[in-house]
């Protein structure tokens, strides 16, 4: 995985937890990819106060950042594989 700086991964890995994504579920070459590219999105994202704005609230819907959040359809897709990986 690429080098991270310490507040790009805990952003995402925050906001991961937020909408109940476990960091460790299906991982897999593509899933790792997703979690890499993710990282760098959210390291360059230029609404992190929107972000942070979200991870302060102590319910939010998934909806709430699609419209700002370069990483939503990773979250989707994390959120999918984890849900069926389950069931």
């Amino acid at each position: 995985m690429l080098p991270l700086q310490e507040s790009q991964r805990g952003e995402f890995l925050a906001l991961s937890e937020k909408f109940g994504i476990d960091p460790g579920c299906s991982i897999d070459s593509r899933t790792e990819l997703s979690y890499a590219l993710a990282h760098d999105r959210c390291g360059e994202c230029t609404a992190k106060e929107k972000c942070r704005a979200v991870l302060a609230q102590s319910h939010t819907p998934l909806y709430s950042v699609a419209l700002f959040c370069p990483n939503t359809e990773v979250l989707v897709d994390l959120l999918f594989r984890q849900t069926t990986a389950s069931g």
